[in-house]
């Protein structure tokens, strides 16, 4: 699955990269998308969308079926400002990035609010401009912070919701960008 941020549509593949179609317009409605950046698919194939402007989180079945849709502008819990990164914990719980309240929310598969954790900062709990997450089969937690300027990412990793295990420097990504940069060691 590949979300199409500006026509407002995920696309479906096959592995092989064979494109089996498409579902989803542009505006701000259930099924509908203004800014679709966040992707995951759980265990049972249901695919979860999180729109940056519409701050929603949208699930799907896999071939396009509306089956949930939260959230909403706010800082509110269950509420985002900017809606970014999402992923499935092992317990098929959704983790959202709240970027501009600085913090993640986890909710159930069917979107019922379950807790949040983080504030504005540097340190462990803290997020200054996330982006992404992931959780791996053991269910940690790892999610991607810019501290201080875009040239300067950081992972910092988690046992469990709010249970941080440590903050991980990720270099100078200013090699993604074609300049030199450093890998952690």
């Amino acid at each position: 699955y590949v979300s199409e941020n500006f026509d407002g549509s995920i696309q479906h593949y096959t592995n092989d990269g064979v494109y089996l179609g498409r579902w989803g317009t542009p505006g701000g409605g259930p099924g509908e998308f203004t800014l679709p950046l966040g992707i995951t698919v759980d265990r049972a194939g249901s695919v979860f969308v999180s729109d940056v402007e519409s701050n929603t989180v949208q699930k799907f079945s896999p071939t396009g079926d509306l089956l949930a849709r939260w959230g909403g502008t706010g800082s509110a819990p269950g509420q985002f400002m900017t809606a970014f990164g999402i992923a499935i914990d092992p317990s098929g719980n959704v983790l959202v990035v709240d970027h501009h309240n600085f913090r993640i929310q986890i909710f159930s598969n069917a979107g019922d609010y379950l807790g949040m954790w983080g504030t504005k900062g540097v340190g462990p709990n803290e997020f200054a401009s996330s982006h992404g997450m992931t959780c791996d089969a053991r269910g940690q937690i790892y999610v991607l912070d810019f501290q201080g300027s875009v040239s300067c990412c950081y992972v910092q990793k988690y046992a469990s919701p709010a249970v941080p295990l440590r903050a991980v420097s990720w270099g100078d990504i200013k090699a993604a960008y074609g300049g030199k940069g450093q890998h952690p060691t």
